[in-house]
């Protein structure tokens, strides 16, 4: 009996083990990361140095506390949690960037990460999604209406009560764009005592981030610390700031 490939002329591809894996150094062991295009080689090469506040802040994690990585990406500051025995909770609702999340945690064994392809919101609901395809982009956004393709959105306080989805002790919210509902979506969670932290990526001078910062104190955080490294300074990302808010 003739196999149904005979004939048939091989077709050109790119083997998924010929991809560049980066092997990255850190006070707790290396971790390795898989690079799929230039903003990845970015991200991996800049990990120490393009948000140095949020290393700072990962480092003063416990053992076995519970990081919730709101807006994970290809997973450099889930994994650097993790190596450093966290357990995390990684959402991420990018196709392309969930792939290499999922494969990073997977190459590097780490049984103290779960991944979540979803986004988070104010509501539970399905939106359109228009994301940029190549790997490790940020600005993806919720859409009310269109044509490519469809997300699941949860609240933040559906989650934390599902019995499988272990209840953060730290939260980072890296999303570009709706934080706030996010917010509004974690209100019992983000009061709650056992959160003891909470970072969130605003844009200065921006309407918005009055909201956000109100809204948080609120919940019994102190005044935010904000940082951004001088990498910033000079670049159109410069209102860019991490606000980190801890519980009073």
């Amino acid at each position: 009996m003739a196999n149904f490939t005979d004939g048939l002329e091989k077709l050109p591809f790119y083997d998924e083990a010929n991809l560049t894996q980066q092997v990255v150094p850190t006070a707790n062991g290396e971790i390795v990361f898989t690079m799929y295009g230039s903003t990845t080689e970015f991200r991996v090469r800049t990990l120490f140095t393009k948000e140095p506040e949020t290393i700072r802040w990962i480092d003063t994690f416990k053992p076995s506390e519970v990081f919730w990585d709101i807006g994970a990406n290809i997973g450099c500051y889930s994994l650097y949690a993790a190596k450093r025995g966290a357990v995390v909770q990684a959402f991420e609702p990018s196709p392309a960037n969930f792939w290499l999340l999922t494969r990073n945690v997977a190459i590097n064994k780490f049984n103290n990460v779960t991944t979540y392809p979803f986004a988070l919101s104010d509501k539970n609901d399905i939106f359109f999604w228009e994301p940029h395809l190549s790997a490790g982009s940020a600005d993806n956004q919720l859409l009310k209406t269109g044509k490519i393709s469809c997300v699941q959105v949860y609240r933040i306080d559906d989650l934390a009560k599902h019995q499988g989805v272990a209840f953060p002790n730290h939260i980072k919210i890296d999303v570009d764009g709706i934080e706030r509902l996010i917010l509004e979506g974690g209100l019992d969670t983000i009061k709650d005592r056992r959160v003891r932290s909470l970072m969130c990526e605003v844009t200065e001078g921006h309407p918005e981030t009055k909201l956000i910062v109100d809204f948080i104190q609120q919940q019994g955080f102190s005044a935010p610390v904000t940082r951004h490294a001088p990498y910033y300074d000079e670049y159109h990302y410069a209102p860019s700031f991490n606000y980190l808010f801890i519980k009073r």
